[in-house]
């Protein structure tokens, strides 16, 4: 169709997504972009992303010790198995029993 369009020299309505668009030209995806195609899926990256920066902020914190270090990531680590656990069940891809 698109080849038919240019060997007639005429214009044609094709409807592109702008994110199909943006990887035409070139543009540089990011996690942002997640979020025009799948909401969803962008909030729990989001969340995630937000999860290892806390991590990263911890482990560079030289205030604390390794135990109290330790401590506050194992904290984290428990709100990061409680958040996919939520999400996986809220998605439906596993029923409580």
């Amino acid at each position: 169709m698109i080849a038919k369009s240019i060997v007639d020299d005429r214009l044609i309505d094709l409807p592109i997504s702008p994110i199909f668009w943006d990887l035409l030209l070139g543009r540089k995806m990011t996690i942002f972009d997640l979020e025009r195609i799948d909401t969803n899926l962008f909030r729990i990256f989001s969340e995630m992303q937000l999860l290892a920066n806390r991590k990263r902020e911890i482990e560079k914190k030289g205030s604390l010790d390794a135990d109290a270090k330790l401590r506050q990531i194992n904290s984290l680590k428990t709100s990061v198995i409680y958040f996919l656990l939520t999400n996986f069940y809220s998605q439906g891809h596993m029923q409580k029993t």
